[in-house]
């Protein structure tokens, strides 16, 4: 969905548009962005933070992460449908339809669990209560089961780097993208550079596994995935900014602000996707609890 907002900016059909409509794809961008953000934090969670009994403690933060995952998208969703009702039957029904897309959205999401088990309590203060804080479990996963983790997590972020890969490649071609130039256009090729070589290095430990370690779980493959999947995280947020700016710079009212939004973006994704996990870790450390990364195996 990303790509399809990233790539709306280059249509001639949004040119032709009041400005308004504009300003509400850039909103859109920016929940999406948002819920992006939150639902990868488990990846790299996992990665730099997990111990060797972390498979609750991940399982806790993943549910919290992608829970609150679901608010920025249902308003991401909403300003999608407000956008595309405005262009065909004008902004007051659109901005009604787009308004009861993402109530339904929440209604159903959330509403649904009025009434209902809620399970244990969660401590500190509720579900989405710091995500740095979650309380550690105390049963030891298997090595097998830690990569078979790590694997899916790679699963998880591998086709969206790769539809959005898709998508940097099409709009080069669109007509768009003529009045691209600059500043602008370096960031666009070097965040299509980022791109491809995220997707490469998500796609490394599979070609490793089958080429090279014929399928064998081995400690050393373990440390490999999880060293690719933390840094082609880290790559992908360099280059989800560079796309940022791009947009943003094409946006009358953004352009001179541009370089903050990016840099912006930038700073959420790595406190999310580094700052946390590296915090969690090192409370850990003064408490005194031991932990395992898949650096260290």
């Amino acid at each position: 969905m990303f790509g399809f907002q990233y790539r709306a900016g280059f249509e001639p059909g949004l040119q032709r548009l009041p400005e308004l409509f504009t300003d509400l794809k850039l909103g859109s961008m920016g929940m999406m962005l948002l819920s992006l953000a939150l639902l990868a934090v488990p990846a790299t969670y996992r990665c730099l933070a997990a111990r060797r009994s972390g498979t609750e403690d991940v399982g806790s933060v993943a549910s919290r992460s992608r829970s609150a995952a679901l608010i920025p998208f249902a308003v991401s969703l909403g300003l999608d449908v407000t956008v595309a009702a405005a262009a065909v039957a004008g902004l007051w029904l659109g901005c009604f339809v787009g308004g009861v897309a993402t109530m339904l959205a929440m209604l159903l999401w959330y509403g649904v669990r009025i009434g209902g088990s809620t399970g244990s309590p969660l401590p500190h203060g509720g579900r989405f209560a710091g995500i740095a804080i979650t309380p550690p479990s105390s049963a030891s996963p298997e090595p097998e089961t830690k990569l078979d983790h790590v694997l899916a997590e790679i699963r998880l972020v591998l086709p969206g780097a790769q539809a959005l890969l898709g998508f940097q490649f099409s709009v080069t071609l669109m007509q768009g993208f003529e009045s691209v130039t600059g500043t602008a256009r370096d960031v666009f090729l070097l965040s299509l550079g980022l791109i491809a070589l995220a997707t490469i290095l998500l796609m490394t430990p599979s070609a490793v596994r089958r080429m090279l370690q014929q399928g064998e779980r081995t400690e050393r493959f373990q440390r490999l995935a999880g060293r690719m999947l933390v840094l082609a995280m880290a790559v992908l947020a360099l280059a989800l900014s560079g796309d940022v700016y791009v947009a943003a710079s094409r946006a009358a009212r953004l352009t001179s602000a541009a370089p903050i939004v990016a840099a912006a973006t930038g700073l959420l994704f790595y406190t999310l996707w580094f700052g946390i996990p590296m915090l969690r870790r090192r409370s850990r450390r003064r408490v005194g609890i031991p932990h395992r990364t898949f650096y260290r195996g």
